[in-house]
């Protein structure tokens, strides 16, 4: 839900033509972006049954590499193809670590699922901006599909099978040949004639379609893996691009429009901006910044769900100068609501007036499940149980006050100490004239005040 604030017959007739005009860019972004699709999306469920399924017959057959290979199903995602509506499932293995980076993907193609397993082994570290080292794709029986060696980003030479088996290792012979690249750029996307090799539809409509719906590697998330552009799995590596003056879509305007807000006589009203996450026909990313100017004091309504991915928010003079619990709640929102390959981007802000010092904080969301158990056991509080949704959390931020107000305006503090355990993480904007810089507060080792350690 929105808030819009009409306040003449002008602004409303001005604000109606914009969304005119917005939705016709909308509508013709769709037919250029999402054409009709030879494909369709796996559900979660029915991935995780086709595994267990195939576990099953493999323990019958010759082969035991289907039985050998350790889902980690708690962790699919269902992540964004290019010029196509549907997603691509993708489940991480359990074995996976910093020498390899395996994934099942599963799509169907022209009613037809298609599956394989997708390995990256790194020179080095891992990182799938810039990738250097090798990418193999197989069946889940381990039979060789395709190969690259990729060196930054670019793809050097491709892996054939020879069709010949070392009899000791009983390990498939591979040719590689040099590949010809004379454009010298970074490969951020694979099509999905690569990835299931699809040669059979070569040259028709079926193969130009799926040269043109790509994937973007996925994400990455628990093995200290980073991603190109916004899906940098690090916090500090998003908010430094977030307020890169290099950047031309970073959220400064936006930063700085609320603190104008703030720093006005009255203060006496919540505003807000949502962020939305949208790909572009070039399969580059774009953030929409939508401002916000709510008629209450306490609350201002962002849209959450799909392409959006959090935003900013003010708070008024009369309330705490730090996140409140709904907040938090809030940004437990945002995430479960965005689309999975966005979700390591979603973030929840807010600017304040504290006596004069303007504050700039961030929430990061760093364990999904842990704030949903703690979020949860407040909500569901049986002192609680009588009351309705408003007065839940209005009840709630009466305590939280108090608790504010104890700590003698030692905010920060307070709200790490209250919030410690939630799966969240709190960053701070630092700025000088020449510089922006974010620091991430925590409490120290012996809980007795905020450490600041910068996002170098």
């Amino acid at each position: 839900m929105k808030n819009f604030r009409r306040t003449t017959i002008r602004l409303f007739l001005s604000l109606l033509i914009t969304l005119f005009l917005s939705n016709c860019q909308d509508e013709e972004y769709e037919k250029i972006d999402q054409p009709k699709s030879l494909l369709q999306t796996v559900s979660k469920d029915d991935a995780i049954q086709f595994l267990e399924q195939q576990k099953n017959r493999s323990l019958t057959s010759k082969s035991d590499q289907v039985t050998s290979l350790t889902y980690d199903y708690d962790h699919i995602t269902q992540e964004e193809i290019t010029n196509s509506t549907e997603l691509l499932t993708v489940i991480p293995l359990l074995t996976n670590n910093a020498q390899e980076y395996s994934r099942v993907l599963m799509v169907t193609i022209q009613n037809e699922r298609q599956t394989v397993v997708y390995s990256m082994y790194p020179e080095t570290t891992m990182n799938t901006s810039n990738f250097s080292g090798t990418i193999m794709i197989r069946t889940l029986e381990g039979d060789f599909i395709n190969g690259y060696r990729v060196k930054n980003g670019e793809n050097i030479s491709q892996f054939f099978s020879t069709g010949s088996t070392n009899k000791s290792s009983g390990a498939i012979g591979l040719k590689e040949v040099v590949i010809q690249n004379n454009y010298h750029a970074p490969n951020y996307y694979i099509s999905f004639i690569t990835i299931f090799q699809m040669g059979s539809y070569y040259y028709n409509n079926v193969y130009t379609q799926l040269y043109h719906n790509r994937w973007n590697y996925g994400g990455s998330y628990n093995y200290g893996y980073s991603t190109s552009g916004y899906f940098d799995s690090f916090p500090c590596d998003q908010l430094k691009k977030a307020v890169d003056p290099l950047n031309i879509n970073n959220m400064m305007p936006s930063i700085e429009w609320l603190k104008t807000k703030v720093s006005e006589a009255q203060n006496n009203k919540e505003f807000g901006v949502e962020v939305k996450m949208r790909m572009n026909p070039d399969q580059t990313y774009t953030n929409i910044y939508n401002p916000i100017e709510s008629p209450n004091e306490f609350n201002v309504e962002l849209t959450t769900g799909g392409t959006y991915i959090g935003g900013w928010h003010t708070h008024p003079s009369n309330a705490d100068k730090m996140f409140s619990f709904g907040d938090v709640s809030f940004l437990l929102d945002a995430y479960i609501n965005a689309s999975d390959s966005r979700k390591a981007t979603v973030f929840y802000g807010v600017v304040v007036n504290n006596n004069g010092s303007v504050n700039t904080y961030v929430l990061k969301v760093s364990d999904a499940a842990t704030l949903q158990t703690k979020v949860d056991r407040v909500l569901n509080d049986p002192i609680y149980s009588e009351l309705t949704e408003k007065e839940k959390y209005n009840a709630i931020h009466k305590k939280q006050a108090i608790i504010y107000n104890k700590n003698k305006g030692d905010l920060e503090k307070s709200f790490l100490e209250q919030f410690n355990d939630y799966g969240i993480e709190l960053y701070k904007i630092s700025q000088t004239p020449s510089e922006t810089k974010w620091n991430k507060l925590g409490l120290n080792s012996n809980k007795t005040a905020v450490s600041s350690i910068p996002c170098n």
